[in-house]
């Protein structure tokens, strides 16, 4: 009999004295839950599933395969109420034999010690406006930041400037009117892209004439539709719209849910954010966010921008068997 695709995911297990119990051990609990379900020993399965729960903390070891067909386990490690003590870069030889392939050591205040590949950090950001005319100053948004209109003109002072995580732009609502079809598909956020696309609006601004910013395309295209690319463990991530539902919130009309489809073997993953309307039963790409290569970057654009409306499509309109790219082509 094959085994499930579920077997590939083995738990990883934290002992009071923090090791890790290995592999043989997480493969044989499974193999023994795969035979128990096999004998129609459901009792002593949900036992057994609730003492492994209660041994688990917070620990998901995902299968996946790197392009050169090696296996290789990630671990998420959830720590609350904790901080980073130290880090630091550790040679290989100077490792445990269950820890080669780490190369940073991280002590955290709870006294643990983890070992990891690559440490990410989001510590968010702060506007930097110290320089400031104190006058310019006092029209700034909540964090600081100096309040601009969709040229980057500093409120009231059109003479100044400001791009990047310095301002904020107001032309541009977070939360739309109850019922409204306006909202942008575009939000500010504190991206190195956002600050390089902002200061390229900048420059264009200071020197066209007001009369001449609707015939400059830099200044016209750039506010349409939020859109971030990046990598992560060598996959391509896309982010368009509001791929999280950032300022999206339910109205006595509207609903906000997630449509998602993943395939293991291709390694991706689509995930759009849908706006419902009750009243009408139209429903509406609000953003989206494409892991793996799925080649639906303009697909879910066209959707996102034409306001298109995907209600016919019901709960198969990310199914296996429909090619989003085709059908909207």
């Amino acid at each position: 009999m094959d085994k499930p695709h579920w077997m590939e995911h083995y738990e990883v297990y934290e002992s009071n004295d923090g090791s890790d119990h290995g592999r043989e051990e997480a493969e044989a609990t499974a193999t023994k839950t795969l035979e128990g379900n096999e004998k129609g020993n459901d009792n002593d399965d949900d036992e057994e599933m609730k003492q492994r729960n209660d041994k688990t903390e917070s620990h998901d070891n995902i299968s996946n395969n790197d392009k050169d067909g090696a296996n290789r386990n990630f671990q998420l490690h959830l720590q609350l109420n904790t901080e980073i003590a130290s880090i630091k870069r550790v040679n290989k030889s100077d490792q445990h034999q269950d820890q080669s392939q780490s190369e940073l050591e991280i002590k955290l205040t709870n006294g643990k010690t983890l070992h990891c590949d690559l440490l990410l950090c989001a510590m968010g950001v702060l506007p930097y406006t110290p320089y400031c005319d104190p006058k310019v100053l006092s029209k700034t948004s909540k964090n600081g930041a100096l309040i601009v209109n969709e040229f980057l003109q500093a409120r009231n002072y059109p003479h100044i400037f400001a791009a990047g995580d310095c301002c904020k732009l107001e032309s541009r609502a977070t939360v739309h009117e109850k019922g409204s079809d306006d909202i942008h598909a575009w939000f500010q956020m504190q991206l190195w892209s956002q600050a390089q696309q902002m200061g390229w609006i900048a420059a264009h601004a200071m020197f066209y004439d007001p009369k001449d910013y609707e015939n400059d395309v830099h200044l016209c295209f750039n506010w349409e539709l939020f859109a971030h690319v990046t990598k992560f463990f060598n996959k391509k991530c896309i982010f368009l719209g509001r791929f999280n539902g950032q300022g999206l919130r339910d109205s006595e009309f509207l609903k906000y849910n997630t449509k998602m489809k993943m395939e293991l073997e291709k390694q991706q993953m689509i995930k759009l954010v849908v706006e419902v309307n009750e009243y009408t039963g139209r429903e509406r790409v609000m953003g989206a966010v494409l892991i793996g290569d799925t080649g639906l970057e303009e697909t879910c654009e066209n959707l996102i921008l034409n306001k298109t409306d995907i209600s016919k499509f019901g709960d198969d309109f990310l199914s296996v068997d429909v090619d989003l790219e085709d059908m909207f082509d």
